[in-house]
């Protein structure tokens, strides 16, 4: 299963899709996680591999301390079995991205408006795709957007203490 083209957001809702961006981080969701086991087990099975070809690389290469050929040939294994296992760390990283983007996918969920939830999967959605080797590339985009909410709250407080003064909370007691 790969990750859903990200449609565009409907200008009015519709009777067969009433919630578009929750059902946009639904798939999303439901893919990434997808994709994520096959990536897991792709990493397992590289990994499995690289073990096994470097473990016989040095086995031959130790053995036959005569053959100059066979030594170059369990040489040549050994690195195989290396690369083999470059194969599988970056698996496993991209499957550890993909984790992340089920995660934020899922708390996007969350979002109150439906059209901020497709706008939080979309920008989610673009992060997954930039950080191809970096698992931090979509915490980052969290991070980010908790700035910009925490931002957008800030504005919000700034101006009501413009237009009501600097009133005390409501259960602080009166001096």
């Amino acid at each position: 299963m790969s990750i859903p083209e990200t449609p565009v957001y409907p200008p009015a809702q519709s009777a067969a899709d009433p919630l578009p961006g929750a059902s946009f981080c639904s798939r999303t969701e439901t893919a990434a996680r997808s994709l994520a086991s096959s990536q897991y087990a792709g990493g397992w099975v590289f990994a499995s591999l690289g073990v096994a070809t470097t473990g016989a690389g040095v086995f031959t290469s130790l053995v036959n301390t005569g053959n100059e050929r066979r030594i170059i040939a369990g040489t040549g294994m050994a690195l195989g079995g290396i690369a083999l296992g470059a194969v599988a760390a970056t698996l496993f990283m991209r499957a550890a991205t993909s984790n992340r983007l089920a995660q934020a996918a899922n708390m996007a969920m969350l979002e109150k408006d439906d059209h901020d939830r497709w706008a939080s999967c979309v920008r989610l959605k673009a992060a997954w795709t930039a950080s191809k080797s970096s698992p931090d590339g979509i915490a980052a985009e969290m991070a980010a957007e908790r700035d910009r909410e925490n931002r957008k709250l800030r504005e919000e407080l700034d101006e009501l203490k413009k237009k009501y003064g600097d009133l005390p909370p409501p259960l602080a007691p009166k001096k």
